[in-house]
């Protein structure tokens, strides 16, 4: 007589997962990838105890076992022939891809032209988005009026092509759209026609910088200034190109002749360009920020002890004194613009990064966040010629911003906080509301409206209003993971992340009505 199957192992196996998603899931870290170990680990754990299980204690025949010894071998040894993890999302969860499917990195550099640099205007437009974050570089854009109504008015795709590896965004002038991305062993700057995505010209480095948590190739954007493109790689390699057709002014490896201390991730801070000075964060004891002149690459200064962040370095009036403010990876800082030298400095943070860039109040106030739990914090920034200082006015919980920038309008502060958006009253840090799971997307916000484009590729308009959330439309865009920020120039929005790039036409309510930039 054939014994009965003895289930409850199984089901005590089972009752284990979902106390460990349950917990997780409702009593979990607001971290959010403190919670992905766990899973993984119990996972894990479940993929031992039920082959244990199955083979000795759940007395099935011996002829079910032999069928399931079958199936467990054909898993285990075809999952890693036929998968790898290529790379990991914002909250550490890995990501499979076949093993012969095409990596980021593989394709081929663009040979054919699609016009002569002289065929495309050069002339910068009225509503560029030149550098990262936008003219301003604060993420926010006073115009065009966009429509709300995405139901009946969608927005248009102009054009999509196959992009190279790298976190990178646009930066757009006139005609010239220009970005960094990976394509092989080679690091490239890219310049694509505004009108339909045709390739104009290029620049490429010998060099690959590969990671399986942070991914493959470029992360900083180009700053675009007086007819000249300023990139900076992830190993520290600083270029100056020209507008026109890509070709090189000077280079210098800003990080190996300054002793840097590359951050675990790369490089990603953006180039800062101030007068004649183009200046980057290279990190090191006296030379975290390095300036060169930006005319024939010749240093001008280094200063600073700061632990190289990944946020940019910004120019900014706090306490009457035009400064440049830069966010490192375990302080915040301002420096004299002219020599350097540190005005003041505060410290920060758990010792995880910091990604999302300062935002700046009235009443010389610097807000600041950074994710895996660290929060945010409120500065005051006072003193004069004889001496400045950084006093914290709260320090909060409810806003980690870990890698997407936020947004002010109307006395209240918009971002995504672990990944969810949430509503925070800057005056005390407290939160206001928090609903709408975007992921580790990033956002822009234009006129009174709110662009999120979320982790998985989507994009989503939102009105940012204290009392709700309110989310106007939605449309699928990209495929596969999405960190890179948008760019938008006229109601031409830009968009890419480590695959492909999209320029979509976004519906408007007004046609070329902008206000003053904010």
């Amino acid at each position: 007589m054939t014994p009965k199957p003895r289930l409850w192992p199984l089901y005590l196996i089972l009752a284990l997962n979902a106390a460990v998603f349950i917990k997780v899931g409702f009593f979990g870290s607001e971290a959010r990838q403190n919670n992905v170990m766990p899973i993984l680990m119990t996972l894990m754990l479940t993929a031992l105890l039920v082959p244990i299980w199955f083979f000795f204690l759940s007395r099935l025949s011996w002829a079910v076992r032999k069928i399931g010894l079958m199936v467990f071998l054909a898993l285990a040894i075809g999952m890693p022939v036929l998968f790898e993890i290529r790379e990991l999302s914002g909250d550490f969860v890995p990501i499979l891809a076949f093993r012969w499917s095409k990596s980021h990195g593989d394709l081929a550099e663009p040979l054919e032209k699609s016009a002569a640099p002289a065929t495309i205007a050069l002339q910068p437009g009225k509503h560029d988005f030149p550098r990262y974050l936008g003219p301003n570089g604060n993420n926010t854009l006073a115009g065009p009026v966009l429509a709300e109504d995405w139901a009946t008015n969608p927005p248009k795709e102009r054009w999509r092509i196959e992009i190279g590896a790298g976190w990178s965004s646009f930066a757009v002038q006139g005609k010239l759209a220009v970005t960094q991305e990976q394509r092989g062993d080679k690091e490239m700057v890219t310049c694509y026609n505004m009108d339909n995505g045709a390739f104009v010209w290029s620049h490429a480095d010998e060099n690959l910088f590969a990671t399986t948590i942070g991914g493959d190739g470029p992360r900083a954007t180009p700053n675009i200034y007086d007819g000249k493109v300023y990139t900076y790689g992830p190993t520290g390699l600083l270029n100056c190109l020209n507008l026109a057709d890509g070709s090189l002014v000077w280079q210098k490896n800003a990080a190996e002749e300054n002793q840097g201390t590359r951050p675990e991730w790369g490089y990603a801070a953006s180039p800062l360009v101030y007068g004649d000075l183009v200046v980057v964060a290279t990190g090191g004891q006296g030379r975290s920020l390095i300036a060169f002149n930006r005319h024939d690459s010749s240093k001008v200064w280094a200063a600073g002890d700061g632990k190289p962040g990944y946020a940019t370095p910004r120019i900014q009036v706090l306490a009457g004194k035009e400064q440049i403010v830069n966010f490192y990876h375990n302080m915040l800082a301002g420096h004299d613009p002219e020599t350097g030298a540190v005005l003041w400095q505060t410290p920060w943070g758990s010792g995880n990064a910091t990604a999302a860039n300062p935002l700046f109040l009235d009443g010389d106030r610097v807000l600041i966040s950074s994710g895996y739990g660290a929060g945010a914090g409120l500065y005051r920034i006072t003193g004069s010629g004889e001496g400045f200082s950084a006093e914290q006015q709260y320090l909060s919980p409810r806003l980690k911003a870990k890698f997407a920038n936020y947004v002010q309008l109307d006395g209240y502060i918009y971002g995504l906080d672990e990944a969810v958006l949430t509503c925070v009253d800057p005056e005390t840090g407290d939160r206001v509301w928090k609903r709408g799971r975007y992921g580790h997307g990033q956002m822009l916000l234009v006129g009174k409206l709110l662009l999120i484009q979320s982790e998985k590729g989507s994009l989503h308009l939102v009105e940012p209003n204290p009392e709700k959330h309110i989310e106007l439309g939605k449309i699928p865009v990209l495929s596969g993971k999405a960190w890179n920020n948008m760019a938008i120039s006229d109601n031409f929005l830009l968009m890419r992340n480590h695959k492909e790039a999209v320029c979509l036409e976004l519906p408007v309510q007004s046609p070329g009505t902008f206000g003053a930039l904010r």
